[in-house]
């Protein structure tokens, strides 16, 4: 909307028209512009911009106005230019995909009739007419009401093959899917765990919502398990390395009688006690520092405190995290124990 001084309006908006000609599906959509001023009525005038043509096969052919060249919007249209612009084919992100409101008095070719049409919000109707006449798994969520699912085929280019079998069965069990996102990423979860994509049981659950968050958590539990084991794969090559920097510290143990404070002796460990202790000792490729020195303090039942690091080269420690990188009640008496130790592990550096 454009607004001067003198109170001028100015908007723009599309009209879109179904029809028909000579068998052929039509859909015509108008460059509508209002133009008033305050205290004076509003005058209109209708430009026809696009024309997009469709056989009972879903060829299709545009005709359109030519548009303003070097404009950074794609609308800027020279009226009275209508022309051919493509003939008898089909190209994804078709440019002059435009359309507005549908004025209600339409009219649709017999097949499209037969195929149940009726336009769905946010859908283009020559995308969704199109959809009807050339793939059967379009006409059928047309005719089962399922046109969440079929808005979601159309607008995201989701081809349904893969999940087709889960789509009759809710279709068979009466079962509505009202978000098709939703929907859809429930059921690709369903498969990345191996669960039945074919049991009304998972693929219509009561509450979608509830479904869809319980099975995307567990989803990225198993692929967080899947990249720490191809992490893992990929560390133990550094397995070698390891052992000879740091195999002369394995016999290291300081102890109070209360808390046993050793190295770590593997990748592997590394491995663990990240996972455990939900730390970057293991994905910051701790393993992997010539000058540092990483131990594990735990009790003597075996249940783990904190994790340490020494600095090899001055001899101090550089940190010491437990869970989660908070310091446990135990920090203070960690730190002191492994400093009163220092001198031993200056020892086993001299070997």
């Amino acid at each position: 909307m454009e607004r001067s001084r003198r109170q001028k309006i100015k908007e723009k908006s599309y009209l879109t028209l179904l029809t028909t000609c000579n068998g052929m599906q039509v859909q015509r959509t108008f460059d509508v512009v209002a133009n008033g001023r305050k205290g004076s009525g509003v005058d209109y005038t209708f430009n026809e911009v696009v024309e997009l043509w469709l056989d009972d096969k879903g060829a299709e052919s545009v005709i359109a106005c030519s548009r303003m060249p070097f404009s950074y919007f794609s609308d800027i249209w020279v009226y009275g230019t209508l022309s051919c612009k493509r003939r008898d084919g089909y190209v994804y992100g078709n440019p002059y995909m435009f359309y507005g409101a549908i004025y209600p008095r339409m009219q649709v070719i017999p097949i499209l009739k037969r195929n149940g049409y009726k336009p769905l919000d946010n859908v283009v109707p020559h995308e969704q007419m199109r959809a009807l006449l050339t793939d059967p798994m379009a006409e059928t969520l047309q005719k089962a009401g399922q046109l969440e699912l079929l808005a979601y085929m159309i607008n995201r280019r989701w081809r349904a093959n893969g999940h087709w079998h889960a789509v009759k069965i809710a279709i068979r069990n009466n079962y509505r899917v009202d978000d098709a996102s939703m929907w859809v990423d429930m059921v690709e979860g369903l498969g990345a765990l191996g669960l039945d994509t074919h049991n009304a049981h998972y693929v219509c659950p009561v509450d979608l919502k509830e479904a869809h968050d319980r099975i995307t958590e567990r989803v990225n539990r198993k692929r967080r398990a899947e990249r720490r084991l191809a992490d893992l794969y990929k560390a133990r090559n550094y397995e070698a390395d390891y052992r000879n920097a740091k195999s002369k510290f394995f016999g290291l143990l300081i102890t109070d009688g209360r808390i046993n404070i050793r190295p770590l002796q593997s990748v592997e460990e590394f491995e663990e006690e990240g996972r455990t202790m939900h730390h970057c000792v293991f994905s910051g490729g701790y393993y992997k520092l010539e000058h540092s020195l990483i131990l594990t303090a735990r009790t003597i039942e075996g249940k783990r405190i904190e994790t340490i690091e020494v600095d090899l080269l001055h001899y101090k420690v550089l940190q010491s995290r437990g869970v989660n990188n908070i310091n446990t009640p135990e920090h203070d008496h960690i730190l002191t124990l492994v400093r009163n130790n220092m001198s031993a592990i200056k020892k086993l550096v001299a070997i």
